[in-house]
C-alpha cells in the first residue's frame, strides 16, 4: 500500500514539475511574440494557421478591440474599407463588408462574425465574394498579466495567380496564412495596449 501511495506521489510531483517546467516555456515564448502553429491533415494537408499570444490589457478591452469592426481601416494593415452591414437583435451576430488591399487587384468579401461574450469566442466565416470557403477563430483567455489570445484561420482562394505554382508542401497556402495570423494578431496586440496605457494615465 505505500509503494503504491509514493509511487502515486511521484507520479503527481512529476505532473506538477512537468506543468511548471510548461509554463515557463510558455511565457518564455511568449515574451519574444506570437508563438505560431500549423495544423495538418494526416495526409500532410495544410488544415489552419493558428498564433497564440499575450496581450497586456485586460480581456474586455481586447474584445473590443477585435469587434472594432467599423474601424479596422484605421489600424489594421491592408484594410481599405470595412463596414458592418447587419447585426443580429441580441448582438452576437455580425455581418461586415471588407476591402483588402493586394497585387493587381483588391479583395473584396463578406464575413460573418459569430460572437459567445461569456466564453470570449468569435467564429469567422466567409458568406460571399473572395476568399471562397475561409474560416477564422478568436479565443481569449485571462491571464496574470491580461489576455491570453489564440487566432486561428485557413484563409483559402486567395490568389489564382499564386495558387498556380503551389509546390506539393504547399508552400504558398502555408506561407500565406502564417503571415495572416501573425500579422492580424500583432495589431490586435499593438492596438489593444496602447490603448490600455492611455486609459491608465
Amino acid at each position: 500500500m505505500k509503494k503504491k501511495f509514493h509511487a502515486f506521489c511521484s507520479s503527481i510531483l512529476l505532473l506538477l514539475m512537468a506543468s511548471d517546467l510548461y509554463a515557463v516555456d510558455v511565457d518564455s515564448l511568449l515574451a519574444e511574440g506570437p508563438v505560431l502553429t500549423v495544423k495538418q491533415s494526416k495526409e500532410g494537408k495544410f488544415l489552419y494557421a493558428s498564433a497564440l499570444l499575450q496581450i497586456n490589457a485586460p480581456q474586455d478591452l481586447v474584445w473590443s478591440v477585435i469587434l472594432d469592426l467599423d474601424h479596422y481601416c484605421d489600424f489594421m494593415p491592408r484594410v481599405v474599407y470595412s463596414k458592418i452591414l447587419a447585426k443580429s437583435e441580441d448582438g452576437r451576430d455580425i455581418t461586415v463588408k471588407f476591402e483588402i488591399s493586394v497585387p493587381l487587384v483588391n479583395q473584396r468579401y463578406t464575413l460573418k462574425y459569430s460572437t459567445d461574450p461569456e466564453k470570449k469566442i468569435i467564429h469567422i466565416a466567409q458568406v460571399s465574394g473572395d476568399l471562397r470557403g475561409s474560416y477564422w477563430e478568436w479565443r481569449l483567455t485571462p491571464s496574470a498579466k491580461g489576455t491570453f489570445v489564440r487566432y486561428s484561420g485557413a484563409t483559402k482562394n486567395y490568389s489564382a495567380l499564386l495558387q498556380k505554382f503551389e509546390d506539393d508542401q504547399q508552400t504558398i497556402t502555408v506561407g500565406v496564412n502564417v503571415s495572416s495570423v501573425m500579422t492580424v494578431t500583432r495589431t490586435i496586440k499593438k492596438r489593444a495596449e496602447k490603448l490600455y496605457t492611455e486609459k491608465k494615465q
